[in-house]
């Protein structure tokens, strides 16, 4: 059993539950964003009570993801204004560490720009300033991905799930993944429609522009085995962060999972390097 309580928490069109594990008192809080495609609990499930020795700990499911709110049509900027507040009506006051892990980082990255203050560090796992190659290619799979999430939309949703446990499956067989029943059922408690569209989203994401003139304190965590966004890709993040501190891990894109204990002591040891830093407060 995970620990902690869920808290329903009042969102932009809905409600979603955000998943509450309390620290050491006064403690920094630090909020987690998943992966894209699946859930807090899956991603970051087995660091919660490693973190909470240190910090208290809000894990939210995007939108269209899990637990989290429904989505009409899913932007990561919506995401990152959820993330804001969710800060704003769990943490109070104290200081906050947003955590993203792949499509989760992006969130975090905006949710910094869009929110100054917002948040007083980022840590960034298994994650980039930009997911895709800006090529006629990836643009048109981005509108087809679109319109994909739009036929979906009609669609009613047993048939939806039906159709999202069947590619998971199919995906994690491919890739030779093992899951546990609960694990598809995380996952496949998803918005295939929703899904579809953060796809289509992370293939427009760059915040190369603006990311190397923030000065919040950050950290990066790369997995190093990463097949599906290559390591060069998530270091690149160290060089328009050029203060943020490295920590690497041996694993590939799902290490959060197929290494946890090595994960979460990256983890750890990104949000130590980040330090204390107070967080504004909201308006």
């Amino acid at each position: 059993m995970l620990p902690g309580t869920l808290v329903e928490v009042g969102l932009a069109g809905g409600t979603g539950l955000v998943r509450q594990v309390e620290g050491p008192a006064g403690a920094p809080v630090v909020l987690l964003l998943h992966g894209w495609a699946t859930t807090s609990d899956v991603t970051w499930g087995h660091c919660y009570e490693a973190l909470a020795e240190h910090y208290g700990v809000l894990a939210m499911d995007l939108r269209g993801h899990g637990k989290g709110p429904p989505a009409r049509r899913l932007t990561l900027e919506q995401c990152a204004d959820d993330a804001r507040s969710v800060l704003d009506q769990l943490a109070g006051e104290r200081t906050d560490i947003a955590a993203g892990y792949s499509m989760g980082g992006a969130i975090a990255q905006l949710m910094a720009k869009r929110h100054p203050g917002s948040v007083a560090a980022l840590v960034l796992c298994v994650t980039a300033a930009r997911f895709f190659p800006d090529t006629a290619a990836v643009t048109a799979r981005r509108y087809a991905i679109r319109a994909a999430e739009s036929l979906l939309k009609g669609v009613p949703q047993r048939w939806r799930s039906r159709l999202f446990e069947r590619q998971v499956r199919r995906v994690a067989q491919r890739r030779q993944r093992v899951l546990d029943d609960w694990s598809y059922g995380q996952i496949c408690s998803g918005d295939l429609a929703a899904v579809a569209g953060a796809a289509a989203a992370l293939r427009s994401f760059d915040s190369r522009p603006w990311l190397q003139g923030m000065e919040l304190p950050a950290a990066i965590v790369t997995a190093t085995e990463d097949r599906v966004l290559p390591p060069d890709a998530q270091q690149t993040l160290g060089r328009l962060l050029p203060r943020a501190a490295m920590t690497r891990v041996q694993g590939g894109h799902d290490v959060c999972v197929s290494a946890p204990e090595a994960f979460c002591k990256a983890l750890l040891e990104a949000c130590r390097s980040v330090g204390a830093c107070g967080r504004a407060p909201a308006g």
